[in-house]
């Protein structure tokens, strides 16, 4: 398994500020900003024994890193794909990528949501 330590830091600062109790307005919780059903369904892929808690640092960290390290491998380590896919949902950044018969980030970078882009 590859190391996205990294990547997962910045991912981090970006998404929470480094803020385990962050509340995004669309309902992303903790430090890797998770939404509920992602975070329930990897609480579950992972077999954390704990219950599912997204404001608990050491289990958001390991569910995000986790569904960031499997985007990552979805788009052939493109990891401004995976990123995107990250914040916007897979299924958004896959439907564009179709419909644009793109391949790459900066082909569907001008059709992202603004905080994708940054």
């Amino acid at each position: 398994m590859k190391d996205y330590s990294e990547l997962v830091k910045a991912v981090i600062k970006v998404e929470s500020g480094g803020r385990p109790d962050e509340v995004s307005p669309v309902g992303a919780k903790g430090l890797m900003q998770l939404m509920d059903p992602t975070g329930k369904e990897w609480h579950g892929i992972l077999k954390i024994e704990e219950p599912y808690n997204p404001f608990d640092p050491e289990q958001n960290v390991k569910i995000g890193s986790a569904y960031l390290g499997w985007l990552l491998e979805q788009f052939s380590g493109n990891d401004k794909l995976a990123l995107a896919a990250y914040n916007g949902g897979i299924g958004y950044i896959r439907k564009k990528l179709k419909k644009l018969k793109a391949k790459e980030y900066e082909e569907i970078e001008p059709f992202l949501h603004t905080e994708t882009r940054e």
